[in-house]
């Protein structure tokens, strides 16, 4: 029943058999999964301290006020996801808040995913491998809280911009100041060149994370600049984990 499975599978990784009355089915679970109810019951404290700093991120980037309830013609509440995360050399748990979208009273909005394509993605490692170059991933953390601000939007041309696409734009901002172009054929895969036409970087964006394949200092170059306007980032090299 395993013959369909990839025989190298990553060292957190699981094969779970699901048996229903009319099949077998293998599939692969990952050691940092969403925690199920047992499990939050049994880490209570690594939950309560998740939440916190959720919460702590909101109030911190000047994203949530206080307000009567009373005053509010669209509430929607949320919900809570947790999920384990690999922190050094031990598990914790991320926890966040997302909104019950299905209650708000507003549906006409648009929906607007900031990826890249199977073929952008691939690219990267294509010119890692023809450039002999390592590949490189960074991760922005509470990324949809760090998008443009209502006074950034406000100078924008009227329906430019929606609000599901605040942070890619910014990031966007970014990527072109360190002069990374967005490529005609899929705007979330951005090429640099340097004054004799020649590509030294390609990186892929899948929201907030990002992956790219770059001269050493043209890398250094635009971490640096990601993190003067998004804080802190978690960046690796050579080996890492990358959805996109």
């Amino acid at each position: 029943m395993s013959n369909d499975l990839d025989a190298d599978l990553p060292p957190d990784s699981n094969i779970v058999f699901k048996v229903s009355a009319k099949q077998a089915k293998a599939v692969i679970e990952r050691e940092m999964h969403n925690l199920s109810r047992d499990e939050q019951r049994a880490n209570p404290e690594l939950g309560a301290a998740a939440m916190f700093d959720e919460l702590s991120n909101f109030v911190k980037l000047g994203c949530v006020k206080r307000q009567p309830r009373r005053n509010a013609s669209n509430i929607v509440d949320g919900k809570w996801v947790m999920k384990w995360k690999q922190s050094l050399d031990q598990r914790v748990v991320k926890a966040r808040l997302t909104a019950r979208g299905f209650k708000d009273r507003q549906q006409d909005s648009d929906t607007f995913s900031a990826t890249c394509t199977r073929f952008g993605a691939r690219a990267v490692n294509g010119f890692a491998a023809q450039r002999k170059l390592k590949l490189w991933s960074l991760d922005v953390s509470a990324a949809f809280l760090k998008g443009l601000t209502f006074e950034e939007i406000k100078a924008l041309p009227n329906g430019s911009v929606r609000s599901v696409r605040l942070f890619s734009l910014r990031l966007e901002r970014v990527m072109v100041a360190t002069r990374h172009i967005p490529t005609k054929a899929d705007s979330k895969t951005y090429l640099k060149h340097d004054s004799k036409g020649n590509c030294i970087s390609v990186v892929s964006t899948h929201v907030d994370d990002l992956k790219g394949a770059s001269e050493d200092w043209v890398r250094v170059e635009l971490c640096h600049a990601i993190e003067e306007v998004f804080g802190k980032c978690t960046f690796k090299i050579g080996e890492f984990t990358h959805l996109g």
